[in-house]
C-alpha cells in the first residue's frame, strides 16, 4: 500500500506542475463539482480531494478544506451544476490543465470505488465543457483508474 500511496504522491505532483497559478481554482473547483454531482460529499471523496489539493496548493488543515468547501458549495447553490461546469471549461478549455482538472476530478468521482450514474453523467458533460474528446476521456479514466486501484 505504501508504494502505492507513493506513486500517488508523484501522479498528483506531476499533474500539478502542468497548472499555472491562474488555473488553479479553476481545477479546484472541478474537482469540487465532481464530488457534489450527487449531492453527497463522502469522506472518502473529502480526502481524495485534500490530497489532490496539496499539490496545487499546499497542505491544508482540516479547517483549510472545510472553508474551501464551504465556499464553493454557497457558489454551486447560488448558480448551480452546470453553470459552474460550464465556468470551469469556459477558463481552462484549450489550455494544459483542462486535460489535469478532468483527470484529477476524475480521480474524486473513483475515490469511492463506485461512481453512480449521477457521477458519470457529470464525468461526460466536464470532459466536454473541458474540451476532452473521448478517446482521450478513456485514456485519462483509466490512468486515473489503475493510480487509484493499481493496474
Amino acid at each position: 500500500m505504501h508504494e502505492l500511496d507513493e506513486r500517488r504522491r508523484a501522479a498528483l505532483a506531476a499533474l500539478a506542475r502542468d497548472v499555472s497559478q491562474e488555473a488553479r481554482g479553476a481545477v479546484l473547483e472541478a474537482m469540487f463539482l465532481m464530488a457534489a454531482v450527487d449531492d453527497e460529499v463522502s469522506e472518502v471523496e473529502i480526502r481524495e480531494l485534500a490530497r489532490a489539493c496539496a499539490p496545487l496548493v499546499g497542505e491544508l488543515s482540516s479547517g483549510d478544506v472545510e472553508g474551501l468547501l464551504m465556499s464553493m458549495h454557497a457558489t454551486l447553490a447560488e448558480d448551480g451544476w452546470e453553470r459552474r461546469a460550464r465556468s470551469v471549461g469556459a477558463a481552462l478549455a484549450g489550455g494544459p490543465a483542462a486535460e489535469t482538472a478532468f483527470s484529477l476530478a476524475a480521480r474524486v468521482a473513483l475515490a469511492d470505488d463506485y461512481v453512480v450514474g449521477a457521477e458519470s453523467d457529470a464525468m461526460d458533460a466536464l470532459a466536454d465543457a473541458l474540451g476532452v474528446d473521448a478517446d482521450r476521456r478513456a485514456e485519462l479514466l483509466r490512468a486515473a483508474f489503475d493510480e487509484l486501484f493499481g493496474p
